[in-house]
């Protein structure tokens, strides 16, 4: 079961790094194991989603994002599109969780962005 978890958490991370590039956003998503985490660049860093380092940046980098309200905008969209986070800051994957599920949180990620971008909330 862990295996599979690993696999499929991957996976996410990969496609929601993917997304992050074809919405032009500059955040990534990293992680090991079964968890993801959503770094969202708070001092607008030049990074590349899919090839973030974490292991690059210093503990202060990782510092909460003090955009509190786009944080919660962004969990209550993805809890409007049918995915639940581990709070603003990451997810956490399961064996339990099949390719449906991995297809619905993308498109939640996806759809969860461009709300984002309608409220004017990604703009620079």
């Amino acid at each position: 079961p862990g295996a599979r978890a690993t696999t499929t958490a991957k996976t996410v991370r990969a496609e929601l790094n993917r997304v992050l590039v074809e919405e032009d956003i500059p955040w990534a998503i990293y992680g090991e194991f079964s968890i993801f985490h959503i770094f969202t660049n708070p001092q607008n860093l030049s990074i590349t989603p899919g090839e973030f380092d974490a292991t690059a940046y210093n503990f202060e980098t990782f510092a909460p994002d003090p955009r509190a309200m786009l944080l919660a905008k962004l969990r209550l969209g993805m809890l409007i599109h049918g995915v639940d986070l581990k709070g603003s800051r990451g997810g956490l994957l399961s064996a339990a969780h099949d390719e449906d599920d991995i297809e619905r949180t993308i498109e939640a990620w996806r759809k969860s962005l461009r709300m984002l971008k309608e409220e004017g909330e990604l703009n620079d």
